[in-house]
């Protein structure tokens, strides 16, 4: 027969007194004579075999405390007040948390700790590495920022300053020739972006070319030969541009990009390198039955151009949105991949259309090719002759040359990779931790430490205006209106 429950102030206390032993002799009597009669209500012999054995586990347990042959301490830590217990509870109800974060309430553990050495806890990293994306991000878009006449101002001051034609917007330079390296384009005023042999006749954006000897406005001009331009710029754009206008997503749309302003015109890669040389390209088979390996080279140069710089693109755009993300949890310290393969496709952008204008796949072939396009002389590149004296065709002409510009972008994703390497986790605060302005300080004119207000402090006449302050070694007499120590 089950006989009623303990009381509340039969309840354990919170320390182990003799009290405690009372109410644990009580219950173990309680429970001994309660098993005594569910063995005999029992009818199967599983139970009551279990039954017996817990029934004198309790017997040596009653017969220990009433001997005191038990350790009390071990009972007091073990056992818990039926208030303390409903605390815990109530507490725990209360934490409007999630279920997750409920799981792990009761953990001892410190992960910030143990993941310190492998994860930075923190915004400044993510930070760093958040603005240099979107400078990157900026600087492969700046021709959607700046105006036109900007961009040139800015360019000619790299030009007269080094000598060099550095340019904020472009990958390349596409030389400009008589002939079939000539383009013909409306004549609306949207000049492609470039250099002309005499600036200051250069036609200004916006204005149509007027022919001086018919003084008319025809429908359409030459770049080389009515404008004079010596050059013209492949813009990052451009190279965008081509990728919309190749066989592969001509019959497709995109409305959203290529409604853009930046997204009209003309795209001058893919008129110079695909829509031209369209026969240099093609991969096919000769009379034995071989592939031309020239062409497969300048077709994969060609097509992987347009392919880096998309990717250098998409996977810029997911670092954003990483290191935004990594701003409201950790960053990993370690190098980072993605911006290797960031760094990787600038380098293989700028690389490839030196591969572009191979005339043949050996060592003299590929040197000559990466020598015109790695040219640092702009005055060469523009004015190097184009036939020879018996006006034969030079062999092997210049006529692509490197922004040496866009390369340097690729130090920006070396460094995001490498932030997460020099940035490391601030030490916890330890308990004995003192802030740097509750340290004593040794004042001037004193050889031991003296915390500010004490006597000998000489700034203790400013913090204690109300009262006189005594000297070093005596005690003052208004201390109500001394700090308090």
């Amino acid at each position: 027969m089950a006989q009623a429950p303990l009381a509340t102030n039969k309840m354990f206390t919170a320390k182990w007194t003799e009290r405690d032993e009372a109410v644990l002799v009580d219950l173990l009597k309680r429970k001994i004579h309660e098993i005594k009669w569910e063995i005999h209500e029992s009818d199967s012999p599983y139970t009551r075999a279990k039954l017996r054995k817990t029934r004198a586990e309790y017997k040596k347990l009653l017969d220990k405390v009433e001997r005191g042959d038990y350790d009390a301490n071990i009972l007091a830590a073990e056992l818990k007040t039926h208030s303390e217990y409903n605390t815990v509870q109530r507490q725990k109800r209360e934490k409007a948390l999630g279920r997750y974060a409920d799981a792990y309430a009761g953990i001892d553990f410190d992960f910030e700790s143990y993941f310190s050495k492998t994860r930075y806890f923190g915004a400044a990293c993510p930070l760093v590495m958040l603005i240099l994306t979107v400078l990157l991000l900026v600087a492969l878009f700046l021709s959607s920022f700046l105006s036109a006449d900007m961009i040139n101002s800015v360019n000619d001051t790299f030009y007269y300053s080094t000598g060099m034609r550095l340019s904020l917007t472009s990958i390349a330079y596409i030389r400009l020739g008589p002939n079939e390296m000539d383009f013909e384009v409306p004549n609306d005023g949207n000049w492609p972006s470039g250099t002309y042999y005499d600036s200051s006749q250069a036609t200004p954006q916006g204005q149509q070319w007027r022919d001086p000897v018919e003084q008319t406005y025809p429908d359409t001009v030459w770049l080389y030969a009515d404008l004079k331009m010596s050059s013209i710029d492949i813009t990052v754009y451009d190279v965008i541009k081509a990728l919309f206008r190749t066989p592969m997503m001509s019959e497709n749309r995109i409305d959203v990009i290529e409604n853009l302003d930046e997204m009209q015109g003309p795209s001058w890669y893919y008129v110079r390198f695909i829509r031209d040389r369209a026969d240099d390209i093609v991969i096919e088979r000769d009379e034995n039955g071989d592939l031309n390996g020239l062409n497969i080279v300048r077709h994969i140069a060609t097509y992987g151009t347009i392919v880096f710089l998309v990717l250098t693109i998409v996977l810029s755009a997911i670092e954003l949105i990483m290191n935004i993300g990594r701003l409201f949890s950790y960053t990993s310290r370690r190098l980072h991949a993605l911006p290797i393969f960031i760094l990787l496709c600038i380098l293989l952008t700028a690389f490839c259309p030196a591969f572009i204008e191979l005339d043949s796949l050996t060592a003299e072939g590929v040197q000559t090719a990466f020598t015109n396009y790695f040219s640092t002389n702009w005055d060469y590149f523009i004015t190097a002759e184009l036939v020879d004296a018996s006006g034969a065709a030079v062999a092997t002409p210049a006529l692509t040359c490197i922004n040496l510009l866009f390369p340097i972008l690729a130090v920006i994703p070396f460094v995001v990779a490498l932030m997460p390497l020099v940035f490391r986790n601030r030490p916890a605060q330890t308990v004995t931790f003192v802030p740097k302005g509750n340290k004593p300080h040794t004042y001037a004119g004193h050889s031991t430490p003296t915390k500010a207000g004490q006597p000998g402090d000489k700034h203790a006449l400013s913090k204690n205006k109300g009262g006189k302050v005594a000297m070093a070694g005596s005690r003052s007499p208004q201390t109500s209106r001394l700090p308090k120590r």
